[in-house]
């Protein structure tokens, strides 16, 4: 039976859903911080860096006491209500269109943290640092995806944002987040001018 639903106001109801984390770098940690605050003890993570015995990711997984560290991609995600992993291009489209606010608005009402712009721009300025492992943890995941008999469309996607993220290079989330967006999208313009 699955435990995630939504409520009257349109929240996930998490308390007892049990949650995949992928990446358990500096983002993936403050989340399951987030979730163990929350009382969400129902989490496991992948993180490409797992298979190495004294990696960062893997020990803080190990000594967090909340979160199973995944054996393989397939492990951490088998029996999942809800995966989290990257909200970079959805936020950065939306503030094409000037309705950032209302993607977060549905973050907030659907997972609830106290400041989702500042959340926000950590998030992608983590993806701008750390792509190229996302890339090849979604690698990972498309893999699975295949071997489970479906297309894996969407994580062979997310792996191409990641290496575009990286690409890109980092940029300080120390603007307001309307500014931190248009710096990234103005790197997106400029690669495409020079791409011509």
């Amino acid at each position: 039976m699955t435990t995630a639903r939504t409520t009257e106001k349109g929240a996930l109801a998490t308390r007892q859903a049990r949650i995949a984390l992928i990446g358990f770098g500096e983002v993936g940690q403050t989340l399951a911080a987030d979730l163990a605050s929350r009382e969400i003890r129902d989490v496991t993570s992948w993180d490409i860096l797992f298979t190495t015995e004294r990696s960062g990711p893997r020990l803080a997984a190990a000594t967090s006491g909340h979160v199973r560290v995944g054996t393989s991609m397939r492990d951490a995600l088998d029996g999942r209500d809800l995966v989290i992993s990257d909200l970079t291009e959805s936020l950065l489209c939306a503030r094409r269109y000037g309705v950032e606010e209302t993607v977060l608005e549905s973050l907030r009402d659907l997972f609830p943290l106290p400041d989702w712009n500042q959340q926000a721009k950590y998030m992608i300025s983590r993806s701008l640092l750390h792509g190229r492992r996302r890339a090849e943890e979604m690698r990972e995941v498309a893999k699975t995806v295949s071997e489970s008999g479906l297309d894996p469309w969407m994580s062979a996607a997310c792996a191409k944002r990641q290496d575009w993220a990286a690409e890109l290079g980092p940029i300080s989330p120390e603007k307001p987040l309307a500014e931190f967006l248009d710096s990234v999208l103005g790197l997106t313009a400029r690669d495409r001018k020079g791409a011509a």
